[in-house]
């Protein structure tokens, strides 16, 4: 069984009448970072001196910085890393006005002016943070008559032992799931001496445009019928996530079928809830002792990422 879907749609969500009235929109100012508002800075390590010519014991000695280097909070002195030569601090700072710049040129005022951020620290060393543009959304109609609305969101993730990582998604606003798109959604960048926010620009404003084509995209997942047998093959197949968890997932893909039927929007509907919430069902290990949430949120929209971009996913139906 196939509902029906909407066959076409527009490239980009900005009618000629919406960005008619928001030509005299005025230009809010950019939320400022609060807890991801820190400086990270170079410091030298030191070691023992355990050369021959040594005076006494315990007396220590630094580690040429072109060698090797501590990078700690310049506020609070912690280290998060120890890097080589050629490791290349990327601040928080930095890359927030890179987003405010990116999304500003991307959309109309009056979208950009909605825009919601939330920050997030994990391990001392995960930066994350997240903008949601509450005024660039769409409604999807479940086959049950559920009503849902679909926002735009930019996730930018500064891990200081990985990499840079800029991540377009959506929020489903009716369970504040963080909905995930394929490998093409992702801009991503070492800590190395060559990086830069090139491309940035050109990335944001590529996914802004394209985003009523993800709409599109949901829309046909909301009209295709699937099963619970071949949603559990395929979780097993993609070989990314445990036994226990593919087992939660159809619990939550269930409670799923019940609001929005069973559809394969209900399938991944119960995948991006295994990436948003950390709760009974879906715990982060030893999150209760420890602060890995973010962390592991991260790892599990890769996850997912690499599902959705799969052959196996692309092809169900």
């Amino acid at each position: 069984m196939t509902y029906p879907v909407l066959k076409e749609a527009p490239r980009t969500l900005f009618t000629p009448q919406a960005v008619k009235a928001a030509m005299g929109a005025k230009t809010a100012a950019w939320p400022k970072l609060d807890l991801l508002n820190i400086e990270l800075v170079k410091r030298p390590l030191y070691i023992e001196d355990e050369t021959p010519n040594k005076i006494m014991d315990g007396i220590v000695m630094p580690i040429p910085m072109d060698q090797q280097s501590a990078i700690v909070r310049k506020d609070t002195g912690e280290a998060i890393h120890f890097a080589g030569k050629d490791y290349r601090i990327v601040q928080m700072q930095e890359l927030h006005e890179a987003i405010e710049s990116a999304t500003r040129m991307a959309m109309p005022p009056h979208v950009h002016a909605s825009v919601k951020l939330s920050e997030k620290i994990s391990n001392m060393n995960f930066f994350r943070a997240e903008y949601r543009f509450p005024s660039l959304g769409a409604a999807i109609q479940h086959p049950t008559g559920e009503m849902i609305r679909v926002e735009l969101d930019v996730r930018v993730e500064n891990q200081a032992t990985h990499s840079v990582k800029v991540a377009v998604g959506a929020r489903d606003t009716f369970c504040d799931n963080a909905m995930v798109f394929d490998a093409s959604s992702v801009w991503s960048k070492g800590h190395t001496n060559s990086f830069s926010t090139d491309g940035l620009q050109q990335f944001i404003g590529k996914e802004v445009a394209d985003f009523g084509l993800r709409i599109a995209q949901l829309r046909e997942w909301n009209g295709t019928a699937i099963s619970e047998t071949d949603f559990t093959v395929l979780l097993h197949q993609s070989g990314l996530i445990s036994d226990n968890f593919q087992t939660k997932i159809i619990e939550q893909f269930s409670d799923e079928v019940n609001t929005r039927g069973q559809t394969k929007l209900a399938a991944y509907s119960a995948l991006t809830a295994f990436c948003t919430h950390n709760n009974e069902r879906f715990y982060v290990k030893d999150s209760a002792n420890k602060d890995n949430e973010a962390v592991g949120m991260s790892q599990r929209e890769d996850f997912v990422r690499k599902i959705v971009s799969s052959t196996a996913w692309k092809d169900w139906s």
